[in-house]
């Protein structure tokens, strides 16, 4: 593990300033516009059911999956050239 001695690592804090501290927020900014913009790209829709539909949707490819697992169906592309 590399250490720094106390005098640089004191130098370097002095000379960064408060650099990094401003580009963490601009990133905090920026990843949250991004996913703002996806959102309302999306047509805004209603975040407090979307996690229902996703989950009624899961069981249902789930349950298909499960049905041809017993009835020893092949899901997937063939093998044949």
């Amino acid at each position: 593990m590399r250490q720094y001695y106390q005098q640089f690592t004191l130098a370097y804090t002095n000379r960064m300033g408060d650099m990094v501290e401003e580009r963490m927020r601009k990133a905090i900014v920026m990843v949250g516009s991004i996913w703002f913009t996806a959102w309302v790209n999306a047509r805004q829709p209603d975040l407090d059911t979307f996690g229902e539909v996703y989950e009624e949707q899961l069981a249902k490819e789930q349950k298909e999956a499960e049905d041809a697992y017993q009835k020893r169906e092949i899901k997937g592309r063939s093998h044949d050239d």
